[in-house]
């Protein structure tokens, strides 16, 4: 699962722009014209009366009756998603307006808040009142909101998402609130979540909705892990530890044409990913399997492997220009084995996948490195025209605009 937010309509309407990731969400081309802000804040309203949102998990009925949906395995996971409202309008709730001295700048006013104690209980955003203050461990804090996903584990389809206050509480409480609203309580299941869940409250929680919490005990020395140790030894609960980690683990195959935007979409995707504080390497499948050929030679390849296999995001391009030589395919099938459910990549090819399996030059190898990669793999095709080369027609119409 993947999310991307935008502060405002304003903003998402200056990123289509330039942002190819975010025309790419919507269908549109390069070139195609952007919306007008007054417009988009329209068919906002629009969507929001009609709760279009909600239609799209009316397709969840379908996968149930279609038996791709477990109802008895699920995960739970939350973020954080930033508010509109900036950190000079966290005020404090008793200021009195009336004597403040006029800004420096009306537009831009300067605000030293450096050296005050600043909290959601004595302060407020005058702008967005609901926003909160709160940060991600080892990151600054932000006006936020809290945002929630419910996953099931055999197809690692989204089943609920919600975002509501950032207060501390949400995370747990809202997963409940998920659970409640979709578990089956006549039999007991399982959910699993990383070591934020592993309170006492949300384990006699779950326990109320006969749902067994296969959780991430907490690794704090200041408080004890409420998972005892008989639920943490039990096969399944190692299975559910895997499995949760599929919501943030996905792979993703872009292939088409030369010239459609297959690695312009990767590297915005590859930035998204470093602006949310996670470690990402681009390489070009060339570079990444020459960089391995020689390191076999002076004795560094397995340092080298940890390059390529650690990392949030690996992000390899234009895999299968040439066929792999030598010990290419063990080295490409070595990372995509040992970051399977471990890390997320993305690779673009000018290959259909039915191509890719002669590239390896053994079948049985070529198998096993697809089966692992394509697992938990969103496969997009893209088509279209190139945007190095426009058509004919637009080549020439440019060039007689040029010479007039």
């Amino acid at each position: 699962m993947a999310l991307y937010w935008v502060r405002s309509d304003r903003q998402s309407r200056e990123q289509l722009h330039y942002n190819l990731l975010f025309r790419w969400f919507l269908a549109m081309s390069a070139d195609d014209p952007t919306f007008d802000a007054s417009s988009f804040s329209l068919n906002r309203d629009r969507l929001l009366d009609h709760d279009v949102a909600a239609k799209f998990f009316a397709a969840l009925s379908q996968a149930r009756a279609a038996h791709l949906m477990s109802s008895d395995h699920s995960t739970v996971d939350g973020t954080l998603i930033e508010a509109m409202a900036s950190l000079k309008s966290f005020r404090r709730k008793d200021e009195k307006t009336d004597k403040h001295e006029p800004p420096d700048d009306p537009g831009n006013p300067t605000v030293n808040f450096h050296g005050e104690t600043r909290s959601n209980a004595t302060h407020q955003s005058n702008t967005d009142p609901e926003a909160k203050l709160a940060r991600k461990k080892a990151k600054e804090s932000k006006m936020s909101y809290s945002a929630h996903a419910l996953m099931e584990n055999r197809n690692g389809t989204l089943v609920d998402f919600r975002v509501e206050e950032a207060n501390g509480y949400a995370e747990r409480d809202t997963a409940i609130e998920m659970l409640a609203d979709h578990v089956v309580q006549r039999r007991r299941v399982t959910v699993a979540g990383d070591a934020g869940y592993d309170t006492a409250a949300f384990v006699h929680d779950c326990s109320a909705l006969n749902v067994t919490p296969h959780i991430a005990q907490t690794r704090e020395p200041r408080r004890r892990s409420a998972i005892d140790d008989r639920t943490a030894r039990h096969a399944g609960y190692l299975v559910s530890q895997c499995k949760r980690k599929r919501v943030e683990e996905e792979n993703m195959l872009l292939v088409g044409r030369a010239g459609v935007g297959k690695s312009h979409i990767a590297q915005a995707l590859g930035q998204r990913a470093c602006r949310a504080g996670h470690q990402v390497v681009y390489v070009s499948a060339h570079e990444l399997l020459t960089q391995l050929r020689s390191a076999r030679a002076d004795a560094t390849h397995d340092r080298k492997m940890l390059r390529f296999t650690t990392p949030a995001l690996l992000i390899v391009d234009d895999l299968g220009l040439r066929p792999l030589v030598s010990d290419e395919p063990i080295d490409l099938y070595e990372i995509i084995r040992q970051r399977y459910e471990r890390g997320s990549t993305i690779f673009t090819s000018n290959r259909a996948i039915e191509e890719w399996p002669p590239l390896f030059g053994d079948l049985l190898l070529a198998s096993a490195a697809l089966d692992r990669l394509l697992h938990h793999a969103h496969v997009i095709e893209m088509d279209g025209d190139t945007f190095r080369n426009p058509p004919s027609g637009q080549r020439t119409k440019a060039a007689g605009s040029k010479s007039t």
